[in-house]
């Protein structure tokens, strides 16, 4: 796959005045300590407009959720992250490898999901779309509607659109390196999961940070108190990340992400049934080194571009001979994507 795409947007300067719309005195006021307001930035909006705005200004249907949120809603899998969001849902769970967005009632290749701008583009049957770990995301951006030639192909439901932490999510200001770790446990299936993240910033054009997580489940407690078997996970998922600031106004950065998953489930993951049991090895990797020219003082080049790979690959061997297929018999499912994207923003002041 191959996208180009060259953006040109003209922006006219807003001035605004401020008024006094209050008589009382200064002097008048009730004394005590003054605290400073509080100020929560918008979001920013990068891939629905393929230029940063806020969130609450872009004329279309954007939500953006951040840290703190993917945080407090203790994700187990990206359905947890999004279930919430206006127009999305996931069908084919609850096992994690069945799951396949949905929005708008569009789904398939008619969403289109990248993960830090790289495609991902694996369709298979009864299989997810996508495989991304919660604890490698920093943010998650919803795009619901046409996403016309921005994205190329596909699009007409939507875009999700996942980016994974950086060193500065990792590095308090200042300093040289750091490190997290946690532990959790989900009930529902029993699964346990942990988190090492170490970041460094080596100079201060120079940062790196590499992220591994480890998730182990089974059995899953449904609502209404039932349970289904065949759901066992074995889950190992990391990144590597770095960023370098050639030159001021020229950044360049390259990360690795890897996700595998040893699951023992039916051959259909969306079905409830625990015949033609296999057992599945999935692999997905995304490879990507991008490029960013900001200088502002140049209105007419605000250059990005993106160079990636990204592989999914799916092997299921037959445990049984309650399915379609003899005990032993193995199926490969492999997807490939090769991707370039570059675009620009040129502004252009039409008047005061």
């Amino acid at each position: 796959m191959l996208a180009l795409t060259v953006g040109m947007l003209a922006t006219a300067p807003v001035m605004a005045a401020d008024g006094a719309a209050s008589g009382l005195d200064p002097a008048a006021t009730a004394p005590g300590p003054q605290h400073p307001a509080a100020h929560r930035m918008d979001p920013i909006s990068v891939t629905a407009t393929r230029n940063p705005i806020r969130a609450f200004e872009y004329p279309g249907m954007v939500t953006i959720i951040g840290p703190e949120a993917i945080q407090e809603r203790v994700p187990s899998k990206p359905a947890d992250i999004l279930r919430t969001v206006p127009g999305v849902e996931f069908f084919g769970g609850p096992r994690r490898t069945g799951e396949v967005p949905s929005i708008r009632g569009f789904s398939g290749p008619d969403v289109v999901i990248n993960l830090d701008g790289a495609r991902q583009n694996f369709v298979s049957g009864h299989d997810g779309r996508f495989f991304i770990d919660p604890s490698l995301l920093r943010e998650v951006e919803v795009l619901r509607g046409s996403a016309s030639s921005l994205y190329g192909s596909g699009g007409l439901g939507g875009v999700l659109e996942f980016r994974t932490i950086n060193a500065a999510d990792v590095l308090d200001p200042g300093s040289r390196f750091g490190l997290q770790a946690s532990i959790g446990r989900h009930d529902a299936n029993r699964e346990l999961v942990g988190t090492l993240t170490g970041a460094t910033r080596i100079t201060d054009a120079l940062d790196a940070v590499a992220s591994v997580t480890r998730r182990s489940s089974g059995t899953i407690r449904l609502g209404d108190g039932s349970k289904l078997d065949a759901a066992d996970d074995d889950i190992v998922s990391g990144l590597v990340k770095g960023s370098y600031r050639v030159a001021p106004s020229h950044n360049v950065d390259a990360s690795f992400v890897f996700f595998r998953n040893d699951a023992e489930e039916p051959n259909n993951a969306q079905g409830e049934g625990g015949n033609d049991i296999v057992d599945k090895r999935i692999r997905n990797s995304t490879a990507r080194i991008g490029y960013r020219y900001a200088n502002p003082t140049n209105p007419f080049l605000d250059l990005d571009a993106v160079a990636y790979f990204n592989r999914a690959k799916v092997d299921e061997l037959r445990l049984d001979d309650l399915g379609v297929g003899p005990a032993g018999e193995l199926l490969t499912r492999e997807v490939d994507t090769i991707g370039f994207r570059a675009d620009n923003r040129s502004r252009l002041d039409l008047g005061e």
